[in-house]
Order: structure tokens, then sequence, then C-alpha cells
């Protein structure tokens, strides 16, 4: 677009209204398909219109395919096949036009207008309008689409269309009228997915000067549309004129691509009424005020749009014209004034005039220029020095109108290179783009430089290579170094230090150390450019080493060393270099700018030395708001938001006002901290101040309320946001689960127009939250079908909830997937895989997996004990317990849960007495009240009912339900009445509602026979709404999870389980089975009592896994409660008789059956 910028003279010149003009020529466009209509009715309308406009002065002409889609022509009745070649019929007719102008132009004949045409450089521009356009009903002008409309549908849309343009002969795609983000961003997306090898350029339309219609911010598309390599011109159309200039410097501040505009008439268009409505309609010979206003703004292709016509068009390209040749005038005249003034030896000449040491004061483009023209008048001699350094001078601005000055200027008078500042001006202006961001422009001279044979010296090839660096542009930069090593330049210092400069800040340390290493003498540039590279992409240790290294060898730092080496220290949480690194910088004596104090209060604060970065920010502070907010950001990041508010006390004296970023940080400490007052507090400064369209500001204010429990607060600002993103979404929802709302947090997810990892992350663990386990695994399928990759996170949610279910297959599926797929595994992740294989009783794996961690904290050791103490191996727990002090990791509460469990289901009280005591004496950790119900449950298990009474007498804290439950399950186990109905009594006290406690008390009285007894608790439970939780039992076959409960016949094949259980009972009888009547907690007959427990859960389960699996395959059962006598010893029988391993989980720990024995010896 440039070189065409540049062919033009500058500036180039947009068509006009094609709608308005048809309709001039009679056609009638009142049809859903506007102007492409005529692609069917009238095609030479719309060639007659372009060639007006040709020859009133455009440069690009527009197809008519702004409202022409695949999708308009079938609603039209054409076939797929004929839409497609309407289509490429627009762009055909438009270059159609194009070569009747040029042919014209050749032959230097007459059009009916009596003008000449001219021949210049015309581009045909393919149109796209917006999905609005497409559907006709006025919203390209609001942007609103509905809530249905996502980045999907947009794509999908045009995704056809696009393809078909970009294909038809087009010299770039228009991309026009966006009315709101989100289809700027469909856009790019589509672009780059079908790898578009034609540019294009995207244009907004706008309402209020401002936003775009939807009310989208201008500068957010302008950058969404700079973001696309494709793009190569951004700008405004069918906006009222007055809104333009402003709109054009919003796009400016974002992009350093050319900028386009052409606006409509000035009058706006009612959707309701499909009519243009008059109101500050602009003249054609208005626009000529306009014109020159947004050229100096920055617009370089202006044209017009609805209601404008072939003499607006010609306005607009006379005005530039006028303006081009004002401006090629001001360029050649120091040239031609100084000749002539030269030409006269009569008159007197100035030899070294103060005007000329004065263009280096010059800071602006337009003082360069004043003293352009005072120059000019002296008629000064050496019209080659003063041109150099005028021309060097307006590199050195580098902004883009003083390099687009500089470079007229060049390429005007210094057309032979070997004039002697040729290299030194090429050299200027590769500097000034690199300077500016222009870089494509720096390394574009460089090539010119190389095709024309230049030659290069030492300071070429780092103003060249600092381009490369800024754009990250590898690949160039590499073939500059080549370069550098063909041309004998790689010894030289200045030149090795802009490589290793390029090379980090691409990315390649490695590259960059190489030359280093390479390098015969260093400077401190050189040390510097290379720690900080290594600072920078995650080689702090190296970082460091380097810099002591430096030091060692004599060279000072200073403060940009500095600033890298006390941020590598901050990275490690490395105190102690971070404290050598402070030390070294009061030795050297290096002037503490804000940069360095806010590196060093960084780091300290990482470094957990709260103290310390508190005294260096309250010795340096001096009114700085980015070093308080470092401080406040890092004092959030750490957990320590306690230490905000005395901050903000700090900064408010200092007489300094919250910006954006410390409002943040205070909104995030008042949501961890709970504290809803100061969250009220900042949500109110938010709005005085006008902070709250800031979308990150938004989110936080969401994710306090979640956090504080105002879930309807936290609705309330996610309701009226007006830019909602990703991230607002993934806060409601997180905060939707955090709050137990998982049925709504599913509904927002469901409406979110895209999601990310995040958001399924989030969902996931609310399902896993809410014991929703089979829908988070369904949930992550969809996931993978959706291409989302899980990361570490999402397995984690993923193992715990196949943990849950104790599904061994797929549990395996899920370990095999994380090692498959390379998902890297943390320390998180490696212990939710113990504790998953864990729970599917498959503890060999889960003990494999412990044993190859690297790296183990308490959690995993929590895990590995547990995952002993559910098998009941208490032994091997116990060990594990020692063996983790040996490691020198202290046990914490939970570990002591687990290895109390561990031994009490083993046994093993004398051990777990001595851990208990071990607990306050050598770990110096406070039993909490689990800990004394473990050994309640530990005394309790064994018999030792009276010992465990005692215990419970002598307790330091009140006793809970929590340990009369414990001991109430003793009772039940060794069937002391007496003690129980003290026990139940007792709970009674504190909660007359517990489900568990009741049936737990119903369940002893049944089993002594006392039915009157049970009749009066179950009537008790009834009353007070109480309801006894059903046994179930689930099996895994094939990757399927089947449930049963107890007496179940729904199952799809019952017809088959039940024959396998009669058998299974004849069977069992034969070897001497006896069914354990009082096992059945219900007062009925002995017969009814027997084939009550013929249909318990988990013999229906044991009944469809033989019938369901291979022998020799073993099956795995879990059970919801705990398992029953009878059917403990029916299992046991079963898998001698059958000759099968059987696995059942109930809600205490694991049975492994195997050859008539059970692991847990009977003893649960």
């Amino acid at each position: 677009m440039e070189d065409f910028l540049r062919q033009c003279g500058g500036y180039a010149v947009i068509d006009g209204g094609l709608a308005t003009e048809l309709e001039s020529h009679g056609a009638d466009l009142n049809d859903p398909l506007w102007s492409a209509k005529c692609l069917l009715s009238s095609p030479h309308l719309i060639r007659r219109v372009h060639l007006d406009y040709l020859e009133a002065g455009a440069n690009i002409i527009i197809s008519a395919s702004y409202q022409a889609t695949p999708q308009g022509f079938e609603a039209k009745g054409m076939s797929r096949e004929e839409g497609e070649a309407l289509l490429k019929k627009s762009v055909e007719i438009a270059c159609e036009a194009r070569n009747i102008y040029y042919d014209r132009a050749a032959k230097g004949s007459w059009d009916v207008t009596g003008n000449v045409p001219e021949k210049r450089p015309v581009l045909v521009a393919a149109s796209v309008g917006s999905y609005g356009a497409y559907l006709a009903d006025g919203s390209e002008y609001s942007g609103v689409y509905g809530d249905t409309v996502t980045l999907k549908t947009l794509k999908d849309f045009h995704r056809r269309r696009v393809q078909i343009l970009a294909k038809s002969g087009a010299d770039l795609i228009a991309f026009e009228t966006t009315p709101n983000k989100l289809e700027a961003k469909a856009y790019t997306e589509l672009l780059e997915e079908e790898n578009i090898n034609i540019p294009a350029w995207f244009s907004f339309n706008s309402k209020d000067g401002t936003n775009v219609v939807s009310g989208d911010s201008i500068s957010e598309c302008a950058l969404i549309a700079d973001s696309c390599k494709q793009v190569v011109a951004v700008g405004i159309n069918c906006t009222p004129p007055r809104f333009i200039h402003g709109l054009v410097q919003s796009i400016k501040k974002v992009t350093s691509k050319p900028i386009l505009i052409y606006p409509n008439s000035g009058e706006t268009y009612d959707g309701e009424k499909k009519e243009w409505v008059p109101t500050t309609g602009v003249a054609d010979e208005d626009f000529v005020s306009y014109v020159s206003k947004w050229c100096d703004a920055g617009a370089s292709l202006i044209g017009g749009c609805c209601r404008t016509t072939p003499k607006t068009i010609r306005a607009i390209s006379k005005t530039l014209k006028r303006g081009a040749a004002r401006e090629s005038c001001e360029m050649a005249t120091p040239l031609l004034t100084t000749t002539l003034t030269i030409q006269n030896p009569n008159k007197p000449i100035t030899e070294n005039p103060p005007e000329t040491n004065s263009l280096k004061l010059c800071k602006t483009l337009k003082e360069l220029k004043q003293h352009q023209a005072h120059i000019t008048k002296q008629g000064l001699k050496k019209k080659t020095h003063l041109l150099t350094k005028l021309i060097a001078a307006c590199a050195e601005l580098a902004t883009p109108e003083s390099l687009k000055h500089a470079r007229k200027a060049f390429n005007l008078y210094y057309v032979k290179k070997e004039n002697a500042p040729y290299l030194y001006l090429l050299n200027c202006l590769i500097r000034g783009y690199a300077f500016c961001g222009l870089c494509d422009e720096s390394v574009k001279i460089y090539a010119d430089m190389l095709r024309q044979g230049v030659g290069f010296d030492h300071y070429t090839f780092p103003f060249v290579l600092s381009a490369c660096a800024k754009k990250d542009g590898f690949f160039e930069g590499v073939q500059v170094h080549g370069s550098v090593v063909k041309m004998g330049f790689e010894e030289d210092v200045y030149i090795q230090n802009s490589l290793v400069h390029f090379y980090c800040e691409c990315g390649e340390v490695e590259e960059g150390r190489k030359v280093f290493d390479e390098m015969c003498e260093r400077n401190i540039v050189s040390w510097t450019s290379l720690i900080c590279g290594c600072a920078r992409w995650g080689f702090a240790e190296e970082a460091v080493s380097l810099f002591f290294e430096m030091v060692g060898n004599g060279v000072r730092a200073n403060e940009v060393t500095m600033v890298c080496v006390i941020s590598a220290c901050g990275k490690l949480r490395d105190l102690e270099l971070g404290e050598r690194g402070w030390r070294y910088i009061g030795e050297l004596g290096v002037e503490m700018n804000e940069v360095l104090v806010n590196a060093v209060v960084d780091m300290f604060t990482k470094c957990g030395s709260v103290d310390k970065a508190r005294e260096v920010s309250r010795g340096c502070v001096g009114g700085d708001l980015v070093l308080y907010n470092t401080i406040l950001s890092n004092y959030v990041h750490q957990g320590q938001a306690r230490e905000v508010v005395p901050v903000l006390n700090d900064l408010l004296k200092q007489g300094l006002k919250p910006d954006r970023i410390t409002m943040l940080s205070l909104i995030s400490a008042s949501a961890e901290l709970e504290n809803y007052l100061l969250g009220r507090e900042c949500h109110g400064y938010v709005l005085r101040n006008a902070l709250e369209a800031c979308a990150n500001i938004s989110n936080s204010l969401i994710n306090m309320y979640m956090k504080c429990g105002k879930k309807e607060l936290g609705c309330m600002i996610f309701d009226r946001m007006m830019n909602k993103t990703v991230v607002s979404y993934n806060s409601l929802i997180a905060g939707l689960v955090g709050n137990d709302d998982v049925e709504l947090a599913r509904k927002i997810f469901s409406e979110m127009p895209e999601t990310n990892l995040v958001s399924w992350n989030t969902i996931l663990a609310g399902l896993v939250q809410e014991s929703l386990f089979e829908e988070a695994i369904k949930h992550f399928r969809r996931m993978q079908n959706k291409g989302i990759e899980p990361d570490e996170m999402t397995m984690v949610t993923v193992a715990s909830a196949c943990g849950y279910l104790g599904a061994l297959d797929l549990a395996k599926w899920t370990y095999r997937y994380i090692k498959t797929n390379n998902i890297y595994c943390d320390l998180r992740l490696n212990t939710a895989l113990v504790d998953m294989f864990s729970r599917c009783g498959d503890t060999r794996s889960a003990m494999l997996v412990f044993d190859t961690m690297k790296e183990r904290d308490v959690s995993a050791w929590t895990a590995a004990i547990g995952a002993m103490a559910i098998e009941g191996n208490g032994e091997q727990a116990v060990h594990l317990f020692h063996e983790m002090i040996m490691q020198g990791v202290k046990p914490d509460e939970v570990a002591f849960v687990k290895v109390l469990t561990a031994c009490s289901h083993g046994g093993l009280v004398n051990q777990g007495m001595s851990i208990f005591q071990s607990m306050t004496e050598l770990h110096k950790v406070s039993p909490q009240i689990v800990h004394y119900g473990c050994v309640v449950d530990l005394l309790g298990r064994a018999g030792m009912l009276k010992e465990a009474f005692n215990f419970i007498q002598t307790m330091p804290i009140e006793p809970n339900v929590t340990v009369w439950r414990a001991f109430l399950a003793a009772c039940r186990t060794h069937k002391n009445e007496k003690m129980a109905t003290y026990a139940a009594g007792m709970i009674a006290e504190s909660t007359g509602e517990d489900a568990g406690v009741q049936v737990l008390l119903s369940n002893i009285y049944a089993s002594a026979g006392k039915w009157t007894d049970v009749a009066e608790v179950r009537l008790s439970m009834k009353a007070m709404g109480i309801k006894k939780v059903p046994g179930s039992s689930s099996i895994e076959v094939n990757g399927t999870i089947h449930e049963f409960t107890s007496g179940d016949q729904s199952h799809l094949v019952t017809d088959l389980i039940l024959p396998i259980l009669e058998e299974m009972n004849y069977r069992l009888r034969d070897v001497g089975y006896v069914p354990d009547l009082k096992s059945v907690l219900f007062d009925v007959d002995e017969q009814e009592k027997d084939t009550l427990l013929s249909r318990h859960s988990e013999k229906l389960a044991l009944g469809f896994g033989l019938i369901s699996t291979s022998h020799g395959t073993p099956i795995r059962i879990i059970k919801n409660l705990r398992i029953c006598s009878d059917c403990h010893s029916y299992a046991k029988l079963v898998s001698e008789i059958y000759d099968r391993k059987i696995i059942i989980r109930d809600n205490h720990r694991f049975h492994v059956f195997e050859h008539g024995i059970c692991s847990c010896s009977n003893y649960w």
C-alpha cells in the first residue's frame, strides 16, 4: 500500500457512493441485495458508475459485492454455483471498467464530459459488507447482532465469500462498515486461517466520533486490524464528515499503517424506515474544506461513501493534487533558490551562518520547516551540506511525518549513490525509522542498498539490527549477520554488541551467547545485553552468574545492568543474592532512578522481605505512583493483602491520585481479604473517576463481590459491562462456582460467545465440586472435541473425577492421555494421579507415580499414606509417614488424619496412639476435633469401647457429632446397645437432625431385634424429614459406568442378572453359605429377609460383572455405604468358587477378595 501511495504522489483517492449513482441512473435498489441486485439486472450500470468515478480522479474503485453473499443469493432461489459466479462477476466488472479507462488514456480519447483521461495507478477493491448488511435490518449501523451471533457464527458466514473474492482477480479486499470489535476479530482470524494472499483494509463506522457504532472503542478496533499482517490500511467509512478528524487521530495513536477515510454525506440512515434522513448533509464543495484537515491529521486514502457522487470525488482529487504540488514545491524551493544565488557572483555570501547550527535545536517538523524557509531566503552557498543537515535533522526527529519529509527530500536530490553524504543519509533514515517503530521501512532501505550495491559502514548494521530486534525479525537479522561476516565487520565491537542485543531480544539467548563468547573485546554494553537477555527469557541464574563474572573482570555496572540483575534475583526468589546486588548498588554509587527503585522493591517483595521493601520504598518514593503500584501489586501477588491498606494511606498522604493499576491491586486485595467494605469503597472510587469502562477493573470487581459472598452484585457488574471479554465470563463463572451456584455457572458457560482453557477448567472444577463426576468427564470430552488443549489444571480435575468414580479403566486412560500429549506433570498433578489410582483401588500404580516424583511436598506424601490407608495396609502407611519425616518434610493436620485412619483400619492401636501423642510433643501440631475422632475410631474398631469412652471424657475440647458418630459406629460393630444409646443421646443434644446417626442407631436396634426401638427411631426420622440414603453400587465395564441400587430391577439386562444371582446362591449354599439375616434391618419374615439380602446393590453389580467380563478380569465395584457382613462373606465365597478377583470400595476402604480371602482380614 505504501508503494501504491508513493506512486500516487503520497495520497490516493477512493471512489464514492455506488448505490447513490446507480439510483441516479434509474436502478431500483429496494431489495435486501441492495446494489448487488444490479449484478443480476443491470451490470452495465455498475460498469458505468465505476467509469464515472475513475474519470473523476479515483485511484481505487470498490466492487458491487458489499451485500453480495452466497447466503443472500441462495435466498433468492439461486444455486450455490450461480451465487459464487455473481460474486466473481462483481470484481470482473470493476476490472473491465479499469481496462476501458486505461484504454482511453492510452488513446488520448475524449469522453462525453470533454475531459481527457490520465493514466494513473488504479486498484480494484473487492467489497465485503458486514453481517448486518446481509441482514438488511439496519444492524450494520448499530452493531447489535444479538447474543446468538458468536465469533464462529461470523467466521462461518464470511468464509466462503472471502475465499471467492480472494481469487477473483481483485487487488485487495475491503472489509467495509465494520460495526463492532467482534466482527473485526472474525475478519482477522479468517484471513489467517484461510491464508488469504492478497492485502486487505478494514474500515469501521461511527456515530459519535469516539467509538464504532456498537459502542466498542475505535482504538481497540484499530488495534485488532493493526495486529493482522494482511491488513495494509485501517480507517473509517459511512460516517458523518464532522467526526472524521477525531477518529483519524485516535486511529493514528495505535497504528502506523496508512489511514483511509471515506465518509458519507452527513445524512443519517434510518434502519427501520430504510431511508436516509437529511440532517447535516455536506455539499460536494464543503468536502474540500475537510480534506486538508484530514490529511494533516494523518489520512492518506480519501474518498466518499453513501450519498456522495463523482462530483464529490472530483473535488477531493483536485484538493489532494494541489496539496501534493504544494509539498513538492516546498521541497524544491531550497535547491532552486540556492542554485540561483550561486549563479549570482555579485551577491555577498555568509560562509557559516548561525542558522545552520540551530537546525539541531529544532524539536518539531514545523520548526524545521521554518528554518528551512529561513535558510532558503538567505541564499546560502553550501547547498549539499545544508540539505544533508536538514534531512538528517528530519530523520532524527523520528516521527512518521518528519521521516516522510526526509524521504521525499532524499529521493528528490540524492539520486546518485556516489554523492558523499549518500550512505550517511541512508543510515540516518534506517535509524530514524527504527526509532519511530516503522521497522519494516528500515529493513526495506537496507534491502534496497543491497540490491543497488551500496557499500555499508559500521553504522549501517547496528541500525538495521535494531530494527530487526524491534520487529522480532529473526530471519532478517540472521541474514544481516551473514552480511556482517561476508563483508568483514564481524570483529567490530559496536556491531557485535548489536548482534548480541538482537539475538537476546528475539529470545535466541544461546545465539547471543555464541557471539558474546567470540568477542575479543567486551564493554559494559556487551555484558548488559547478554545479562538482560538471560533475565528476560528465563535464564535468571545465568544472568546473575554473568553479572558476578563481569564484576570480577573489572567492568563497572550501570543502572540498566543493575535493573536486569535485581530482576533476575527476584525471579529466583533468592534473598541472599538480592541483598548482594543491593549492596553493590550502594558501593557503586549508581543513581537510584524510578526504574531501579521499582526493580529493587519488586525483588525484596518477591523474596519475602517485606520490611526491606518498605524501607527502600520509603527512602526513595518521592511521590512516584509507579513505585507505589509496584509495591501494592507485589503485596497482592505474595498473599500479603493486609499490607495494602497502610501503603494506600502513604500513597494518599503523598498527594497522589490512585489510577487504574492502583485500583486493580486494591480491589484484588479486597477480594483476598473478603473485605466487603473496602471493596465497596474501591467500587465507589471507580465510579467517581470513570474507570468502570476498563474491562480489567470490572472483572476484578466481579471477582471481589463473588469472594465476599455478594453474588447478586457480581452479576450486576457483569450485566452492566459494555465490553464483556472472555475474562469477564470466566470471572463470573468462577465466582458462581465459589458461591455453590454451579447450575447458573453452567448456564452462563453455555451462553459464552467464545471460550478458552480457563473457561473449561473453571466449569470442570465446579462440576467436580458438586460431585457431578460423570458430567465432568462428559464436559472434558466436549472440550477435546472443541480442540481446546488441556493443561495440568484440567487434568488435575479430570483425575479427581476419575478417582471419585472409582473408574480404573478411565483412570488408566487419563494417565496415558497425559503421557501421550506431553502434559507437564507438576507437583499438584502428580499428587492428583496418586490419589486417583488409590481411590480406584490400584495402589500399585499409585505408588509407581509417587516413586517417580522428583519433588514431593507434604500433600504428595499424604496422598501416598492415604493410598495405603484405603487399602488397609497400616504398616506401610506408618512406614511412609516416618520416611516423610526423615526426608525433612513436616507433617500437617491432613497427614496426621491419614496416618491415624490407616492405623485404625489396620488395627495398629499402639502405633496410632504413639503418633497422636507425637503431634504436640514432637511436631508442635495442635490436634483438632477430627484427630480426636480418629483416635476414638482407632480404639473403637479394636473393641476397646471403654478406653474410647474414657478418652472422650478426657478430651480437652468439647466432643462433637464426629467424635460421637465414630464411637456409635464402634458400638454397632461390637453390639454394645447400651453405649450406643448413650452416644446417640449425646449426638441428639448436639444436632437432632443428623441422618447418619439416626440411621446408625436404627441399624443397631434392628441388629439386636429391638423392632419397637427401630420403629420409634424411624418415626422420629420421618417427623424430622430425614431419609435414609439408599445403598448403591457402580461398576465400570468397557468404559461405561453402570449403577445399581438395592432391590432395583430397572437395568437393561436385569433378565440376565437375576439368573446368574440364582446360580450364585445355589453354588454358595452348596459350600455352606448361610445368609446373615441380621444384616436385614427390617421386621419381616425370614424368607423376605433372604430375598432382600439377595438384592443388595453390590450383589447386583457383582452378578453383572460376572456376565459382562471375561474370566480372569478383576471385577471392581464402588459402594456408597459400608459393606454389610453378609455381602462381605458372599464376595469372599464368589471369589473362590468363580476364581475371580473382586475389588469393592465402600465408604471406608477397599476390600480385595481373592481365593476366598479379603485383604481386610475381616477387620473393617
